[in-house]
């Protein structure tokens, strides 16, 4: 094996291992994988809310993704759309690789670690399972087209159409081609003084026109839009501005290292002349950064982008004559390595996680996350009637995917009106008023986590209208006597 080999498969290899590592999530996810089921079922796209007791509005949903979520999800599981994930993962891995590493005699210089490390631990706010992670492979291709120094052509143009119709009907965040391509023509014009023509007016017109081959034709250009204020005045986590305290204070490194990087493109810009400057500046890297400084669920998306931006602008230095080809120790060391992960990877594979138990980590065991109550779904399942369950709004997701009975909320907060919304914090905070709520919806099931609402959970172990039916970790469910 030579040391370009070894390294090419140390570069795919990490990455994969990590995110192997990673308990496979439902959340997100199983909403997707629902409104999927119900096309190949009914061969029709769901508009309408079948799955909650509160009075919803019109559903948007992207149809492709879930089409294809719902088709594994069919063949071979939750665990199969998980691999089905990590197998993305590894496309965005061979792109990067392929446009910007592949070409170099040795793409590991000291300079060129640094930013892969960077672009590893970024995106890896999306290496879960959720529909994002799909969402970041048209982001990567416009990305790479747009960030081309000549002027866009008309078939660079066709390219992005076809991106956008693909972006589009997979995932809500296509709405980014368009504003990256307005900025980069924009700053084009404005400072570096390029032909005004009508070209650039007409592309960006025929990509957003583009964007209404899908389903729900305009609507989804309000939905994007509402779901953003929604979640913020509903205080969804992942659109709030960076926090340092609170339960994304993890995910503060990679703020963090997205500000590092900036101050360090512009300590960069000070070694070069204007006009390199000027390009640099009217690259879509520069618009998804500052993107990023705004709200937690930005962050990853610079990461995406960030190789191929520094192959682009010459931040990647290749380095000739490597010094580990000069040391016969370190080759021996890197094989070590590139066998120790590969033994991991297969070790993190669902199939053979369960047989590792005794060899892994205690954290690295469970194939599924905390807030996946297989064993309560169970037992919803085995009940004789089809009475409704209030639960947690993490759990909602879950059990819309998993079991019959109708449920009260999930993660699709855009579609509960702020009056439903309110009944169910009332509820979920055990509020005054809260058992009128109950009573109104005739809920039978109350699915509640420990670590959450212990309040509600105090309330209902000192009523004897309830009894517990079924508990699972911190996870209980209460039934109604």
């Amino acid at each position: 094996m030579s040391r370009r080999t070894l390294y090419n498969y140390l570069f795919f290899l990490l990455p994969l291992v990590y995110f192997l590592s990673l308990p496979i999530a439902t959340g997100d996810l199983a909403v997707w994988i629902a409104h999927g089921k119900y096309f190949l079922q009914t061969g029709s796209v769901l508009r309408h809310d079948i799955f909650s007791v509160l009075p919803t509005n019109e559903l948007i949903y992207p149809v492709g993704s879930s089409v294809v979520y719902a088709l594994i999800y069919n063949l071979y599981g939750l665990i199969g759309v998980s691999l089905f994930h990590k197998f993305i993962l590894l496309i965005i891995s061979y792109v990067w690789f392929k446009s910007s590493l592949a070409k170099a005699d040795s793409p590991w210089s000291a300079v060129t670690k640094i930013i892969v490390f960077f672009s590893w631990l970024g995106t890896s706010l999306f290496f879960i399972d959720r529909p994002a992670l799909l969402g970041m492979l048209p982001l990567l291709l416009s990305f790479m087209i747009l960030s081309k120094a000549e002027e866009i052509t008309w078939k660079d143009i066709g390219k992005l159409i076809i991106v956008n119709i693909f972006w589009v009907n997979t995932h809500g965040s296509w709405l980014l081609l368009i504003l990256m391509y307005s900025w980069r023509e924009l700053w084009r014009i404005v400072l570096l003084n390029y032909n005004k023509s009508w070209k650039p007016v007409l592309g960006g017109l025929f990509i957003g026109f583009s964007s209404l081959l899908n389903p729900f034709g305009y609507k989804i250009f309000y939905y994007i839009l509402e779901t953003a204020n929604v979640s913020r005045e509903r205080k969804i986590s992942e659109w709030s501005p960076i926090s340092f305290t609170g339960p994304f204070v993890g995910q503060s490194l990679t703020y963090i290292i997205l500000l590092t990087i900036i101050i360090m493109l512009f300590i960069y810009f000070a070694k070069l002349d204007r006009h390199k400057i000027k390009n640099i500046f009217a690259s879509p890297f520069i618009f998804l950064s500052l993107l990023g400084l705004l709200a937690i669920r930005n962050t990853a998306l610079a990461f995406f982008v960030l190789i191929p931006f520094s192959s682009e602008f010459g931040l990647i230095i290749v380095e000739k004559k490597s010094s580990l080809k000069s040391s016969r120790m370190a080759y021996i060391l890197n094989l070590g390595v590139l066998g120790a992960v590969l033994i991991l990877a297969i070790f993190l594979l669902p199939v053979f996680r369960p047989y590792a138990k005794s060899i892994l980590p205690s954290s690295k065991q469970s194939l599924y996350d905390s807030d996946s109550p297989f064993k309560i779904v169970k037992y919803l399942n085995n009940t004789a009637d089809n009475d409704p369950v209030f639960n947690d709004w993490y759990f909602g997701s879950f059990l819309l995917l998993e079991q019959r009975h109708k449920i009260f909320i999930d993660t699709r907060n855009i579609i509960y009106k702020n009056e439903s919304f309110s009944e169910y914090l009332k509820v979920i905070n055990a509020e005054s008023g809260w058992r009128e709520i109950i009573s109104k919806y005739k809920i039978k099931y109350i699915l509640i986590n420990k670590k959450h609402n212990a309040n509600l959970m105090k309330e209902l172990s000192h009523d004897g209208v309830w009894r517990l039916a079924a508990e699972e970790g911190d996870t209980f469910l209460y039934e109604g006597r």
